[in-house]
């Protein structure tokens, strides 16, 4: 009874408005998007890290091109990646360590740990064979 009367002429009404042919959401969000993947191309030295100004290395002609999805998914990244800048950036003034440099730094420390055994083999397994000789 509940959906009958409230819930199913909701959920149709809103069924129409997004499956129209004509509806005026699409083009709205299209330009929202593209507008921001502009942006983004403009504004990158001030928002993105130096490691992630590749992803918003593109041909601004080329943006009139993309589909919906395509802009969706490099608006989404981008905002992604300006967001990991930005706490990056906060924790550091903040003179904090970020997960990221401990992840750097224990994996160098590691490497070096994982090194050093296989370079003592090595050297024993020279050391066997020079005395086999």
């Amino acid at each position: 009874m509940l959906w009958e009367h409230i819930s199913e002429p909701i959920w149709a009404t809103c069924n129409k408005i997004k499956h129209l042919a004509n509806d005026a959401v699409s083009p709205d969000m299209s330009a929202k998007l593209h507008d921001k993947v502009l942006w983004y191309l403009h504004h990158q030295d001030e928002v993105l890290n130096y490691r992630h100004m590749f992803l918003a290395d593109y041909d601004p002609t080329n943006v009139n091109q993309w589909s919906w999805p395509t802009q969706h998914a490099k608006v989404t990244m981008l905002d992604n990646v300006r967001l990991f800048h930005e706490t990056q950036y906060t924790q550091h003034s903040r003179h904090q360590q970020t997960i990221n440099d401990w992840f750097d730094s224990y994996t160098s420390w590691r490497r070096t740990l994982l090194l050093t055994p296989v370079t003592r083999w090595r050297q024993c397994v020279c050391d066997l064979a020079s005395g086999l000789e």
